[in-house]
């Protein structure tokens, strides 16, 4: 009886301490001095926004991250919580500076340019 209490305990505890170990791994919040791009490879509209920033935005230093490997669904999970984004999250998620857009749609063009200005200017500053 007690050989099985120490294994239940045992895997129980392994369990928690597993978990602990994956939220270890995700910074508390991403830095504002870079503009971080979070896509997935089957999202129709994050083709449309990488269009949209190519063809507008072509000297835009930007990190590209693919929220289908490890890392980057980890640094996903940190956008999220800087910006307080819960349940339905998705792509594309860009995250400037102070600002985000979640989504894509011609609509957000004009907040994206107004977004990435303010951030260029607050650059400057530096």
């Amino acid at each position: 009886m007690k050989k099985t209490y120490f294994l239940f305990l045992l895997i129980l505890l392994s369990g928690a301490l597993g978990i602990r170990n994956a939220e270890a791994g995700i910074p508390n919040t991403l830095p504002n001095d870079k503009i971080f791009f979070f896509y997935s490879s089957g999202c129709p509209h994050c083709h449309e926004a990488i269009r949209y920033i190519n063809e507008n935005h072509k000297t835009l230093d930007m990190e590209m991250v693919n929220i289908e490997r490890p890392d980057g669904y980890r640094l996903f999970i940190a956008g999220c919580r800087k910006f307080g984004l819960t349940g339905n999250v998705g792509t594309p998620l860009l995250c400037i500076g102070k600002n985000h857009i979640m989504g894509w749609t011609k609509e957000f063009e004009p907040d994206f340019d107004l977004y990435i200005q303010a951030f260029l200017n607050e650059q400057k500053k530096k």
